[in-house]
């Protein structure tokens, strides 16, 4: 009966490393509308943030995910323009990030109400 029920836990947990590769669609495509609303004009920052190629988010710069779910935990986003860009905030841009526990904007300058 043990033998079995850790072969069933062992394919429960081989089956979601194989569902879940990289982080989730929804989360990636909010990242990729967050770096057009943050980037420099010349596209220097968030390189590693690419539509095609690589599509795990998880790998990209400043983004970290649990290693389980490969949901977007912690996003550092400290310093990404310069101070003649300002930056209007649009809070909604960071709802499809559920699992979201640390954010850091500081030194980008944000412009509006916060």
């Amino acid at each position: 009966m043990y033998v079995k029920c850790c072969l069933v836990k062992y394919w429960w947990v081989l089956l979601i490393g194989v569902v879940v590769k990289g982080c989730l669609e929804d989360e990636r495509v909010a990242l990729l509308k967050l770096k057009d609303a943050l980037n420099h004009p010349n596209g220097s920052s968030l390189s590693s943030w690419q539509p095609h190629g690589h599509g795990d988010c998880c790998t990209w710069e400043r983004v970290e995910c649990d290693n389980s779910t490969k949901r977007v935990t912690h996003l550092f986003l400290d310093y990404i323009r310069p101070y003649e860009l300002q930056w209007s905030l649009d809070a909604s841009s960071f709802l499809p990030f559920e699992d979201l526990q640390y954010l850091d904007l500081s030194g980008n300058y944000l412009a509006g109400l916060i």
